[in-house]
């Protein structure tokens, strides 16, 4: 009985390996899983991703979004984080209860984009390309300059962050 044992203990052991085995895809299977995580290594640092911007959507958010605020201040409404690098586009519909208000764009706190509303009885559509670094947040803001003390009502809604992805060399591009 012992035998037996040791002799299973002993194949598992040849199959399995031990964590310091070499990278070797025909080796015990710790070696195989060493192979396999340094070529997914080589794999992922020899393929760097930019985007571009497009109208394929990648984020959106529909919903009408904001609130009533004071004024000379830009206020949050939405966000997103963006991890690769490139350019993206930014599209969607501000409303300001009054005609000097409008929407915000801003990439990691630094602002990227400001367009004011001409009209305050309706929603105005606005869309623009911003250069965004890897691992970035976008955030949708909007804001006012109203004379008035009083809060003012101020929208976003049909927010859209749309690009493309593509490979360094530009010849493939994958969703």
């Amino acid at each position: 009985m012992f035998g037996m044992m040791e002799g299973i203990f002993s194949f598992i052991r040849r199959q399995v390996g031990l964590r310091t085995d070499a990278a070797d895809e025909n080796g015990s299977l710790h070696a195989k899983v060493a192979d396999v995580k340094s070529d997914t290594t080589v794999i992922k640092n020899n393929i760097t991703v930019s985007l571009v911007a497009s109208n394929t959507v990648r984020a959106e958010a529909l919903a009408q979004v904001g609130g009533k605020y004071g004024r000379d201040k830009d206020h949050f409404v939405k966000g997103c984080v963006i991890h690769a690098g490139g350019s993206v586009r930014v599209k969607g519909e501000v409303f300001c209860s009054i005609s000097n208000g409008g929407v915000a764009i801003r990439v990691n706190g630094g602002e990227r984009y400001r367009k004011a509303v001409s009209s305050s009885d309706t929603f105005t559509a606005f869309s623009c390309d911003i250069p965004v670094p890897a691992n970035s947040i976008i955030e949708f803001c909007v804001w006012h300059n109203s004379t008035s003390s009083f809060p003012e009502d101020c929208y976003l809604r049909n927010l859209r962050v749309c690009y493309d992805v593509v490979t360094r060399s530009g010849y493939s591009q994958f969703v």
